[in-house]
């Protein structure tokens, strides 16, 4: 499902302190981070590329951070969408972590728990231990 891996990482942020030794950009203020349909809010973002220069982590905290995947024309049923106080999103991996409070949409189903972890590929949720994941059934039609 996310086809926009290779789309480039947009940060709008009221400010912005860049570590180039530590190869770190720290964004706070109203934080918006957007790649083709994902699209991440937060108080404050963290940035960590890779010896390459590649995006290898973004972190971000708010109360709470939030993310929301999707094709941006689908229908907001069809968006992934989840919450945390901490959310890690890794574009190389493919994978965004959500930890504190975490909550996340996907179609019918709400997984909970203090960590979840969806895989943008498959665009599932998955839960350890101590979480909870609810399930609606669908009507055919």
């Amino acid at each position: 499902m996310y086809e926009d891996s290779n789309e480039p990482i947009h940060i709008v942020a009221e400010d912005t302190k860049m570590n180039a030794a530590e190869g770190t950009a720290t964004f706070t203020g109203c934080v918006i981070v957007t790649q083709g349909g994902l699209k991440l809010e937060a108080d404050t973002v963290v940035s960590r590329a890779s010896d390459s220069g590649d995006p290898e982590s973004i972190t971000a905290t708010g109360h709470p951070a939030a993310l929301e995947l999707g094709p941006t024309d689908a229908s907001p049923h069809r968006r992934i969408k989840g919450k945390a106080l901490k959310i890690t999103f890794e574009p190389g991996k493919g994978l965004c972590t959500f930890e504190g409070s975490a909550t996340g949409y996907a179609g019918d189903s709400t997984s909970r728990g203090e960590k979840v972890v969806l895989n943008l590929e498959t665009a599932a949720f998955g839960t350890p231990r101590a979480s909870r994941t609810v399930t609606m059934p669908t009507t055919p039609g």
